[in-house]
C-alpha cells in the first residue's frame, strides 16, 4: 500500500480486485503510484492517511456506496478538496439530485484514455494522454 514519493498518488476503491488491478494497469504507466482500497470505509482511512491527488471510486460496493464515501470526505475539511471521480456500471443508477457531486464519472466499461485523461485532468499531474 505504499505510494510513491515522486509520483502523484491515486486511490482506486472498488470491491472488486479486477477492476483495481485493471485500473492500476491504466494509471502506472501514465506516471501515477496508485494504492488501492476494496471498500469505502477502508478507503476513507487511506484517504487520510496518504493525502492522494485524487481517488477512484466505485459507485455500487456493499456496506458505502461510492456516493457516501464521497459525502464523507466532502464533510471532512482536510479531505473535502481530494479531486474524486465515480466509476458506475450505467449513468441510470446515478440519483438526479445529490448535495456532493464527483469531479468526473466514467461508465463501466472504460477506455484507458479515458480514464488518464479524468486523472489527468482532476490533477493536473502525470502524462497526459495525447
Amino acid at each position: 500500500m505504499s505510494a510513491s514519493l515522486d509520483k502523484p498518488t491515486v486511490l482506486v476503491i472498488d470491491d472488486s480486485e479486477m477492476i483495481t488491478c485493471l485500473v492500476s494497469s491504466f494509471l502506472e504507466p501514465a506516471g501515477y503510484a496508485v494504492v488501492t482500497a476494496n471498500c469505502g470505509a477502508d478507503g476513507l482511512n487511506v484517504v487520510t492517511t496518504i493525502r492522494p491527488a485524487a481517488v477512484i471510486c466505485d459507485f455500487t460496493m456493499p456496506g458505502m456506496s461510492g456516493l457516501a464515501v464521497l459525502d464523507r470526505l466532502r464533510r471532512n475539511a482536510g479531505t473535502c478538496d481530494v479531486p474524486f471521480i465515480l466509476l458506475v456500471n450505467g449513468l441510470e443508477q446515478l440519483p438526479h439530485q445529490s448535495t456532493n457531486q464527483p469531479y468526473d464519472i466514467i461508465e463501466k466499461p472504460f477506455r484507458p484514455s479515458r480514464l488518464v485523461e479524468a486523472v489527468w485532468r482532476v490533477t493536473g499531474t502525470g502524462y497526459a494522454p495525447w
